[in-house]
């Protein structure tokens, strides 16, 4: 249920901005969704925080590569 699941983690981003794990689950849900735009932003809000974040780096490159 990923509308909840993104109510869960917004709620969770109010008390804690830098929650990297919070932050993470975002961009795979807006991934998912289809919503590249917003995945992006949440990745690039992400490499901020952690800038060594493999992961980060990744789906930035996924998403680029195949959509933008």
């Amino acid at each position: 249920d990923y509308n909840s699941s993104m109510e869960d983690i917004k709620s969770t981003l109010n008390l804690e901005p830098r929650h990297f794990g919070a932050l993470d689950g975002l961009g795979l849900i807006y991934y998912e969704l289809e919503n590249y735009s917003e995945a992006i932003r949440v990745y690039q809000r992400l490499l901020v925080i952690m800038p060594h974040s493999s992961n980060a780096k990744r789906m930035l490159e996924t998403i680029n590569d195949k959509f933008v």
